[in-house]
């Protein structure tokens, strides 16, 4: 999991070329999936945001998400609007709480593959530094979500508070054979 922290008011653009160190060749990964996560804003307004250029075939968030989306032609920008100070920050390979899950944003990528990412994180003007995180794994569709009784629920656990993954911002499609989400043998190809 990678981690940008940026002073309110400034942005950082990425973007990253998948290549094989020892052919010296780009590579192609055939399907997989890029979360990024505490999306939020500081107490002053420091709205944080990602812009992430449309290579992706679907975007999930939560079911009570906290992050407002614009889908453009070109780009998808999700923006954080709840303020929040660094105290809820998720861990790498940990169950997410609700409040995490409802901050955070899964691109999928697939049918043509993904041969770069490009993207760019920001803030707006404010006095407290902000930090998003991100990494490949399918966060939204596979996290565990702790929940405020101790309980443990899979990620798509429907009901007891769970936070949904829906794709696009509507609801998720029961199969998600039809979103181009593949479980178990079905992964193999």
């Amino acid at each position: 999991m990678g981690c940008d922290q940026l002073e309110a008011g400034n942005d950082s653009g990425l973007g990253g070329k998948l290549w094989d160190p020892e052919t010296k060749k780009n590579l192609t990964l055939p399907r997989g999936y890029m979360t990024f996560s505490d999306i939020d804003a500081g107490k002053d307004g420091e709205k944080e945001f990602v812009t992430a250029s449309n290579y992706f075939e679907n975007y999930y968030v939560g079911d009570q998400t906290m992050v407002q989306t614009e889908e453009h032609i070109l780009s998808t920008t999700f923006w954080g609007k709840d303020a929040e100070l660094g105290l809820d920050n998720p861990k790498q390979n940990a169950e997410l709480t609700p409040v995490q899950k409802k901050k955070a944003v899964t691109l999928q990528f697939g049918k043509e593959g993904l041969q770069a990412a490009v993207f760019k994180f920001g803030s707006l003007q404010g006095e407290t530094s902000r930090e998003i995180r991100f990494g490949f794994q399918p966060t939204m569709l596979c996290s565990k979500t702790h929940m405020p009784d101790g309980s443990i629920l899979d990620a798509m656990d429907s009901g007891q508070g769970n936070i949904f993954p829906r794709a696009n911002g509507r609801e998720a499609a029961k199969d998600f054979n039809s979103l181009g989400i593949c479980f178990g043998k079905d992964c193999d190809s």
